[in-house]
């Protein structure tokens, strides 16, 4: 009697999760705060890939080429980046949108989504500003961004809620990307814990 050989088939040699690729601006704010994010919502570490600026350089529009160039490789990618006085922030929007490429920004800084967990910030504001504002929240802010995730995520639903209500009154004047304060990156925290494992 012939074995049946369909249940001796070796499982296929690729992984069949999804992958995702987050592009940061930051090698040590944003990239370390996505990484205690992926850990929070029990990502495998091969399931979502976050590159800091050493492999994809520090401005929009290399962040965006770096995120273009390996795009075929996953599932879905995304680009973080503050407008900061960044050169090409505009083009690094449009780009990123040719090439089916999530942008998850913040106007001046990523400092304004971290302080967002704390208060409302509707006047625009400049980046030092921003900053000192968190330090009010989190004392150690600059000498501890390893904890920056730990000290924000219980308050990430108010901050969600705040980074939505800046943009619908920014897109009633004109373009959330370029109005300050604006932010998204609650768009990625939503994708990050709607698509993570069951």
């Amino acid at each position: 009697m012939r074995r049946d050989r369909s249940l001796n088939r070796s499982k296929p040699s690729r992984d069949e999760r999804p992958h995702y690729l987050i592009v940061c601006e930051g090698e040590k704010r944003e990239k370390l705060y996505f990484e205690k994010m992926r850990h929070h919502f029990r990502y495998p570490k091969s399931a979502v890939e976050v590159v800091g600026k050493d492999g994809s350089g520090t401005n929009p529009k290399s962040i965006v080429e770096y995120a273009k160039e390996r795009k075929d490789e996953f599932d879905a990618v995304w680009c973080v980046f503050d407008r900061d006085e960044h050169d090409y922030f505009d083009d690094a929007i449009l780009q990123a949108r040719d090439n089916d490429i999530h942008v998850a920004f913040s106007t001046p800084c990523v400092e304004l989504w971290f302080l967002l967990h704390f208060q409302d910030q509707r006047r625009h504001i400049e980046r030092g500003a921003a900053k000192s504002a968190l330090r009010k929240h989190i004392s150690d802010y600059e000498d501890d961004y390893d904890s920056v995730f730990q000290k924000t995520f219980p308050n990430v639903e108010s901050a969600k809620n705040r980074a939505k209500a800046l943009r619908d009154t920014h897109i009633k004047n004109g373009s959330p990307e370029t109005e300050n304060p604006s932010s998204s990156v609650d768009s990625l925290v939503d994708f990050l814990d709607n698509h993570k494992p069951q």
